[in-house]
């Protein structure tokens, strides 16, 4: 793979590329989008834990939400996630934005991934999936910009079940990365 050239247009938020490219003899151009100055940003696995110890597991519930995006002209089911400021850490930032977004604080950080690529046939946005718990007894009113429109749900394993079968059933729409945290979530022993 060869890049011939590499043209942006710039916008507020995003620059639209157009990249010229040769591979094995055939030039060919791909269109796609990056954040401006390529910000990395975190997606939040938020966990309440179970307080019974007779059925461990059993009433963990994960921190879900219902956001409404633009480009699907619609809500989407996702997890609470956020841009990265400049100079702050993966831990800084997952704090900052689960406050922000769902009003919970973070107990513990659980683990944090390596920074991963959510969907590099359109954009080369990088990501982090940060695993957490939360205080449950120490829950604030969310801090939304004025252009967020976020519902928070903390629902157990049976709930995310049913809120997967109703995006089979086309019934709502799930990010793709929330599919993958839903699913695991709903089967196993999260912890």
């Amino acid at each position: 793979m060869n890049i011939i050239n590499d043209k942006i247009k710039e916008g507020s938020w995003l620059d639209i590329h157009s990249t010229k490219f040769e591979n094995l003899g055939k030039e060919g151009t791909w269109t796609w989008v990056s954040r401006k100055g390529n910000t990395p940003a975190v997606v939040i696995a938020a966990i309440i834990l179970d307080d019974d110890n007779r059925t461990p597991f059993k009433n963990n519930k994960l921190i879900v939400t219902k956001e409404y995006r633009i480009p699907l002209f619609g809500y989407e089911y996702a997890l609470p996630a956020g841009l990265m400021d400049k100079d702050e850490s993966i831990e800084e930032t997952t704090k900052r934005e689960l406050l922000e977004e769902t009003g919970y604080s973070v107990k513990n950080i659980i683990s944090i991934s390596p920074f991963v690529y959510s969907s590099s046939g359109l954009t080369n946005e990088s990501i982090s999936i940060v695993m957490v718990e939360v205080d449950k007894n120490k829950r604030e009113s969310q801090r939304l910009e004025s252009t967020e429109d976020i519902t928070v749900f903390s629902l157990n394993k049976r709930e995310i079940r049913e809120l997967m079968n109703k995006a089979k059933q086309k019934q709502i729409m799930i990010s793709a990365k929330a599919w993958l945290i839903y699913d695991h979530f709903s089967r196993y022993n999260f912890l």
